[in-house]
């Protein structure tokens, strides 16, 4: 990890609004569907409260599944892991990861930041992934390919959606084709900085 990384996580700000949202809408029965595993907090936690659902965790970087594995062995949580890049619409079968520094940095985009290195990574289609594991709560962090999951509707039994926008890879258009993509499937959406939430009371 760089010096940023570990930085925020010994002052408590590496991924804090999600880590609060959590306890707050997170149900003990809800199947929880992670994209951007990162270093496993969200998915830990969210293992933790949701203990009598499941979680599901899928990460494009290789360079970190080792240590995603470790969290989860050592707070006992219970958690698949896919190593795989998460898309809207299934065209490839494989698509070059660009990996930086700073893990959260890594992407599918070479732009804008410099990258250490390419690595070619196994595609998997959003909507395979919820009929196959038909979660009620979709967390995404994945660096603004989430302007991508528009593509293909997946909604169908998710209850909620927690999704870290940005704007900054997709501009105000792609935010608010994020935002009507949602409202226009039945869910209420709030927006605070970068963090999206999304509910519907009918599921």
């Amino acid at each position: 990890m760089s010096n940023v990384v570990v930085a925020s996580l010994m002052n408590g700000s590496f991924e804090r609004p999600e880590a609060l949202l959590l306890g707050e809408k997170l149900r003990k029965d809800d199947r929880i569907l992670e994209l951007g595993g990162g270093l496993g907090l969200i998915s830990a936690m969210s293992a933790k409260i949701a203990d009598q659902g499941t979680v599901v965790t899928v990460e494009a970087n290789v360079d970190i599944i080792g240590y995603l594995r470790r969290v989860h062995e050592i707070n006992h949580t219970n958690v698949e892991i896919i190593n795989s890049v998460v898309v809207g619409m299934h065209t490839k079968s494989k698509l070059p990861f660009y990996v930086r520094e700073d893990f959260w940095s890594s992407s599918l985009s070479v732009d804008p930041r410099n990258f250490s290195m390419v690595r070619e990574v196994d595609v998997v289609a959003i909507a395979e992934l919820v009929d196959k594991h038909r979660p009620t709560v979709v967390i995404c962090d994945i660096e603004g390919g989430e302007i991508d999951l528009i593509e293909a509707n997946w909604t169908k039994g998710v209850r909620l959606v927690m999704m870290e926008v940005h704007p900054s890879s997709f501009g105000k258009i792609g935010l608010e084709k994020i935002c009507s993509f949602l409202t226009g499937n039945g869910f209420e959406v709030k927006l605070k900085k970068d963090l999206l939430t999304a509910s519907r009371h009918s599921i």
